[in-house]
């Protein structure tokens, strides 16, 4: 009686390498396609925080005399700055973010910024006192760098104004921006909301330094009317 054994014929080493191979480079090919992809969907959510942000402003504007919100600072302050602890008069948080757009923290960090923490800095403290985005409604005398528009109030906007902005900032040893690889001497740009609701990418070329703190550098987008 013959008794017959099925065999089952494996991978063979070559056979394994090739398959492998061809794996890597579908690996390879497809990898720049994802991080393009993710990139974009960043820059997607980044730009509609910033129309919420920008959207509510005239609300909160028709309740206070269209004016729009104060920021934090009493001076010059950190353009990223929402609240000013030496005077709680000067909260961003509690007069315009919470009231006008619910939970602060859903809506202030730029989801495209690798990291704007100071390491001498506590997270906490950091959350509490900064975001990751620019806002700006100072009086152009209180500007330090160029002839700033005043853009602290409805009716003082002529044209499209850049009133929200991913933070831009240029410090030694770092360099803050959207995605930013922070190899590179400048910022590749940021995202902007504009006083008509829209928001769009603005390359670095297309921004201009408007504000200095010490050796900390600051961009915004140029502001044509």
């Amino acid at each position: 009686m013959k008794t017959h054994r099925n065999t089952v014929k494996g991978f063979t080493l070559v056979e394994l390498l090739v398959v492998i191979t061809i794996i890597t480079i579908l690996i390879s090919l497809l990898l720049p396609s994802l991080k393009s992809a993710r990139a974009a969907a960043i820059r997607v959510k980044c730009m509609s925080q910033l129309r919420q942000l920008v959207v509510a402003m005239p609300s909160y504007a028709s309740d206070h005399k269209r004016y729009f919100p104060s920021r934090a600072a009493v001076s010059y302050g950190y353009p990223h700055e929402t609240k000013r602890t030496s005077n709680g008069k000067y909260d961003l948080n509690t007069t315009f973010l919470i009231p006008y757009l619910g939970e602060r923290n859903r809506i202030v960090f730029c989801p495209g910024m690798l990291d704007v923490i100071s390491p001498t800095i506590n997270p906490g403290a950091f959350e509490e006192r900064f975001c990751s985005y620019q806002y700006f409604v100072y009086p152009k005398s209180l500007y330090w760098q160029i002839p700033w528009q005043d853009l602290r109030s409805l009716h003082t906007i002529k044209g499209c104004a850049p009133l929200w902005g991913c933070l831009a900032q240029i410090k030694p040893g770092v360099v803050n921006g959207h995605g930013q690889d922070r190899s590179m001497a400048n910022p590749k740009g940021l995202n902007a909301a504009m006083s008509d609701g829209s928001a769009l990418w603005v390359d670095f070329k297309n921004a201009e330094l408007f504000w200095k703190y010490g050796s900390d550098t600051y961009y915004w987008p140029i502001y044509r009317q």
